[in-house]
């Protein structure tokens, strides 16, 4: 018996494509920036600061369409090379005229493909809305249908099975929103003696992409401490916050990039930053604050990065 193709909802295509269409709308302004340094009394260095701010937002941008899409990505190639071609709006200008001719060329081509990967994910989000399953980027998608509730059939079976309902709930609320039962701040971290305190903030770390990947909430809660806190309160409201955002679909296809983040150590004190969270609707960046606890380290607050 083959293994059952796993399918995701439509919530995730609708990521992509947004995702996708800010895209375009930020390589539209790649190419009004070209346009606006020839023009007179225009403020060349503060275009050049929006231009090189952009060019890093592309490439982020670039990086994780290409990855997500896979071969629905139409612009792989074409578009990652004018971004490092292009080092500055003063270098492109100093150029042939020539040069400058190829060069928004290229970006017309270019701007073609997005539209068609823009166009090719729309067309795979409609028909994914009929019914039919979808391959993006290797995930199955079909949009979910709800069944509703079958509240006559509940109230036909009388108040004993409406209690053993709300029994079932109220368990179920308690395991997962509040934590019952759940493993405690540390458990199943791979800590030994004789790691530096650098080293075990990378497992805390490690353990939190893990489980954000995964969407278990359980080992994401191993690496909050107990006195974690932050805006809305401490480890239970965020743990309700986080089985929330579950079930809303908000970690299916997530990703926690870690790969530009730097460790500051002070005492009992550390940081981690930046950690990007790039999920299939939102994308926020975060600093992470530990403190040692015991043989480990344990996150005691986050906050969202400008």
């Amino acid at each position: 018996m083959s293994p059952r193709v796993p399918i995701h909802g439509i919530e995730i295509l609708d990521g992509y494509i947004a995702r996708t269409r800010d895209f375009m709308n930020d390589w539209l302004r790649f190419n009004q920036l070209l346009g606006a340094y020839t023009q007179p009394s225009v403020n060349r260095l503060q275009l050049e600061t929006h231009f090189l701010q952009l060019k890093s937002k592309l490439a982020r941008d670039h990086r994780v369409l290409s990855d997500r899409l896979g071969p629905d990505c139409k612009f792989t190639l074409d578009v990652i090379n004018i971004i490092s071609s292009a080092t500055s709006l003063e270098n492109i200008f100093a150029q042939s005229d020539v040069a400058v001719k190829k060069l928004q060329n290229e970006w017309h081509r270019s701007f073609i493909t997005v539209n068609e990967t823009l166009g090719n994910l729309e067309d795979k989000h409609k028909r994914a809305e009929a019914g039919e399953r979808v391959n993006v980027g290797g995930l199955w998608i079909q949009a979910k249908i709800k069944k509703p509730f079958p509240w006559k059939t509940v109230i036909r079976y009388g108040g004993g099975a409406v209690a053993v309902l709300l029994v079932l709930f109220t368990v179920y609320f308690m395991r997962n929103f509040l934590g019952f039962w759940a493993p405690g701040a540390g458990d199943g971290m791979a800590i030994t003696a004789n790691m530096t305190d650098e080293e075990k903030l990378h497992v805390m770390i490690s353990t939190m992409k893990a489980a954000t990947e995964a969407g278990d909430i359980d080992m994401m809660m191993t690496a909050f401490a107990d006195n974690f806190s932050f805006e809305q309160g401490g480890k239970t409201e965020v743990r309700a916050l986080l089985q929330a955002y579950k079930v809303q679909g908000g970690f299916e296809g997530a990703v926690l990039d870690t790969a530009n983040a730097n460790i500051q150590i002070d005492g009992d004190k550390g940081k981690f930053a930046p950690v990007e969270f790039i999920g299939p609707r939102d994308q926020v960046t975060l600093a992470v604050v530990g403190e040692r606890n015991g043989d480990r380290w344990l996150i005691t607050g986050m906050a969202g990065l400008q």
